[in-house]
């Protein structure tokens, strides 16, 4: 005999996310992963700059980063990803010399 079909779920609307905290005006945030690229993010709130360390010292100061996403790539579990689909290319940057 044949059972009854059950209907799935409907999905939650994307507004019930959670809204990402906020990082704190000119604070460092490592990543603390053994396999991210990424050593270090710091955000400058008043300049809206954006440094990244990367693994090995290379550095980088991406200018007019918004600040929500300042928040979104300290809040993103893969910090490579997030730079490469959101920061690199997009926003002017200089190399910073360690």
């Amino acid at each position: 005999m044949l059972k009854p079909f059950k209907a799935y779920q409907p999905l939650k609307p994307l507004t019930t996310r959670k809204k990402p905290k906020s990082t704190p005006a000119g604070a460092t945030v490592t990543s603390g992963k053994s396999g991210s690229h990424v050593e270090a993010v710091k955000y400058d709130e008043e300049t809206k700059a954006l440094t990244i360390t990367f693994r090995g010292g290379r550095q980088y100061t991406y200018s007019d980063v918004p600040k929500d996403l300042a928040d979104g790539l300290h809040q993103s579990s893969s910090k490579g990803s997030f730079i490469h689909s959101y920061i690199k290319n997009k926003f002017p940057h200089k190399t910073v010399d360690g």
